[in-house]
């Protein structure tokens, strides 16, 4: 037991802290155990696919509160998600290749015409205002 001043304080504070890391600790050991879980019980592609969801967010809100590094958060999540690409062979974020290759394609193709776009406007804007800056220095020198 403390016996200074200081040390009870300290004690004190240390058990409020405790309690206040497990409030987010275990929940996130939690949900990580129930995606284990489910992989371990090859459950369906969406059921295990909502379970690595919430874990994820679990694990990202107690490294947001600096319970867990964020590296080992990081880590943790890596994990989970190598463990069912291996055990039930499907990546749990992979969208259909059809849908990511169109969509990108329209979106570049969208976004030079709007590069060439700005572009264009800003070299007429540049060549205008060198005009105009070139008409006042005339107008400066004739008077």
């Amino acid at each position: 037991m403390p016996i200074t001043k200081s040390a009870k304080k300290a004690l004190k504070r240390s058990r409020f802290l405790r309690a206040r890391n497990l409030q987010f600790k275990i929940p996130m050991k939690k949900a990580i155990k129930a995606v284990r879980k489910s992989i371990a019980q090859w459950a369906k592609k969406e059921e295990v696919a909502s379970l690595l969801i919430a874990a994820y967010s679990k694990i990202d809100r107690a490294a947001k509160r600096n319970i867990v590094h964020h590296k080992a958060a990081a880590r943790l999540k890596s994990r989970l998600a190598a463990l069912i690409k291996k055990r039930l062979g499907f990546d749990p974020f992979e969208k259909t290749a059809g849908k990511k290759t169109a969509s990108k394609g329209v979106q570049k193709s969208s976004k030079a015409s709007t590069s060439t776009k700005k572009s264009s406007a800003t070299s007429t804007k540049k060549s205008s205002t060198k005009k105009a800056a070139a008409s006042k220095t005339k107008k400066a020198k004739d008077k």
